[in-house]
């Protein structure tokens, strides 16, 4: 009878969901079978990031979908107004958003795409938890939502993680007990599945649309939780805080940028506590969680000080980037929440969400976001630094030329070098634009013919030469007996494969430690040390991402067991600013003819 309530039950809440949120659950539904369907396929890399687009799309647009139905039942339940269209102001966002992504992947790789995306994800689960009550305000129902809300992202992510971990055991043992195979996507398909569907289904069960229950209900498990965890986690971030704050005054030495960190894990606890023990603060049992409020408070202000003087640091040497400029912002909303929660009469919780959620998107776009501002930054710190190394004729000292580096590195990601052009007289981006990224700043340096002064022995950054020859080349074994490949990071290979070659042809394996070296091994005997320096010195100081001539991409050498030519596809070489003489090869590809003697043995 037990069993058949709970399945009763469970049906019940999954039908609410329908009814309560059928655009969301639909939302939810077609994100996860186009993703299923792209899983599947094999598409050409100009069309992927069509297809990302819209994945970024469905992934982003469910919080925001399930916040502006939220909003609706508001409306529709005490304005009596039953204003439909709200949802459509959802989708007009989500619209937007796809349209303003890139289509290339060279736009896809700046940097402003996953920021944006994680700004608009938090904005969007964050409206979750006020949607309902921007025009409304009832503590005690606010609480109560605030725990459903909870409860349901908590048990939700319970179900959906216990039965994906039991269908992949599942197939694990059909595997190997049955020896069936499976494609190894199928284990990303049931996580997908697993999130997209079941997880955001059993969610939406158990939010209510009616906020309308005032009656506290508050577990002992909770209170226990609040009092003997999070509250003693708290005390002592605090006094390693306050530990770290007195070393700081006897050596008087400016504090280190990570120290913000544990300052907002510290505030966030600080807040969640607060949240945790509003409706039992005044009046619970536990004189620990009586007086948390507000002495916490009191004690995070002076680290507040210590907050902004370690962000100010960081953002004086170096200049505003995405994560400092952030960072300021939660200092500065950590702040002003505290004298809010502190001084305010009306310390209404659903501000908390509200203001962090208004923060992230505000600070999304503009002038005055992120990216902006912070690109804008870093031109005006290039000028500055552009007319000082100027005054000197170009001959700076080693800080000068890190900043020079980090600069333009910092620019080139965010795909802003146009911001150059009034200060250098041409536009970098146009003028280098064959140029590879690791090797713009190398090649911005020699054209300024900027030179490091007090720079130690082996800390002047090297450059690299990227050289390849034609794609998709016949090569004829001609005399040769057969063919090695060999790339350098190994490719990931299968290993029943990998483990036949190994048994049936030679091995080359590359010095990681000298990086121009190669071994010739049989079994487990080095047959041969290849030097490489001699063919890198002979390959000279050619210009970036050139295409070589295959004959000049490649050596002979004769052994009395084998002859062996080498024929480099692709190499990427690191050469020392400090002795030019000096390369390594950092990644390759190539392949190996390999010749067996007559007095050599027959490869087994």
């Amino acid at each position: 009878m037990k069993i058949t309530e709970s399945f009763q039950e469970i049906t019940q809440k999954a039908v609410e969901g329908v009814k309560n949120f059928p655009l969301s659950l639909l939302w939810a539904f077609a994100g996860t079978f186009y993703t299923l369907w792209f899983i599947e396929q094999k598409i050409d890399s100009g069309v992927v990031f069509q297809n990302i687009k819209i994945i970024l799309t469905f992934i982003l647009g469910l919080s925001w979908l399930i916040g502006f139905r939220l909003l609706f039942h508001y409306f529709r339940t005490y304005k009596n107004k039953n204003w439909w269209w709200l949802s459509l102001i959802g989708l007009v966002f989500l619209l937007i958003y796809y349209y303003q992504l890139p289509d290339t992947k060279d736009s896809f790789d700046n940097v402003v795409v996953p920021y944006r995306f994680v700004l608009y994800l938090i904005a969007g689960h964050l409206f979750v938890f006020f949607a309902p009550f921007i025009f409304y305000w009832e503590k005690n129902v606010y609480w109560n939502y605030l725990r459903n809300v909870a409860t349901g992202f908590i048990t939700s992510l319970f179900f959906s993680l216990i039965l994906y971990l039991g269908l992949v055991l599942a197939i694990l043992a059909i595997k190997y007990l049955f020896h069936v195979h499976f494609d190894d996507k199928i284990f990303f398909e049931i996580f997908v599945v697993s999130v997209g569907i079941v997880n955001t289904w059993m969610f939406l069960a158990h939010i209510p649309v009616k906020q309308e229950d005032q009656k506290i209900h508050y577990s002992k498990v909770l209170e226990g939780f609040v009092k003997y965890i999070l509250i003693p986690l708290s005390i002592l971030y605090i006094l390693i805080l306050y530990a770290y704050s007195l070393k700081i005054v006897i050596r008087w030495r400016l504090p280190k940028g990570w120290v913000s960190y544990l300052i907002i894990a510290l505030s966030v606890l600080g807040f969640l506590i607060h949240i945790l023990i509003n409706p039992i603060r005044k009046n619970a049992q536990s004189k620990l969680i009586r007086k948390f409020y507000p002495w916490f408070y009191y004690a995070l202000f002076p680290m507040l000080i210590l907050f902004f003087v370690a962000i100010g640091k960081r953002i004086t040497d170096y200049g505003f980037t995405e994560k400092r400029y952030i960072v300021l912002i939660l200092a500065l909303w950590i702040t002003g929440m505290s004298l809010y929660l502190v001084f305010s009469k009306g310390k209404q919780l659903r501000y908390i969400p509200f203001s962090l959620s208004t923060l992230a998107l505000i600070i999304s776009f503009g002038f005055w976001g992120i990216f902006q501002f912070s690109i804008h930054n870093q031109a005006r710190r290039f000028k500055k630094l552009y007319t000082g190394m100027q005054s000197k004729g170009f001959k700076i000292t080693y800080e000068e030329n890190n900043n020079f580096i980090s600069i333009i590195r910092y620019l080139q990601e965010h795909k802003a070098m146009g911001t150059l052009t009034d200060v250098l007289g041409y536009n970098p981006e146009t003028t280098f634009s064959d140029v590879n990224y690791w090797n713009i700043t190398e090649r911005l340096s020699d054209t300024l013919h900027i030179q490091v002064v007090d720079a130690p022995k082996g800390n002047i950054p090297g450059f690299f030469q990227f050289l390849h020859t034609a794609p998709n080349q016949i090569i004829s074994l001609n005399n040769y007996d057969y063919m090695l490949h060999y790339t350098h990071p190994p490719l990931i290979r299968d290993k029943h494969q990998e483990k036949e070659e190994q048994h049936k042809l030679l091995q080359i394996v590359f010095d990681s430690k000298s990086k121009n070296l190669l071994y010739l091994i049989k079994n487990t005997d080095t047959l041969h040390e290849i030097k490489l320096k001699s063919f890198l010195d002979s390959l000279g100081n050619t210009s970036d991402n050139e295409k070589m001539p295959i004959e000049k991409m490649s050596f002979v050498v004769d052994y009395k067991d084998y002859k062996l030519k080498f024929l480099f596809h692709r190499l990427e070489i690191m050469q020392s600013r400090d002795n030019p003489k000096e390369k390594e090869i950092t990644n390759m590809e190539m392949s190996l003819l390999v010749k067996e003697k007559n007095n050599s043995q027959t490869v087994q």
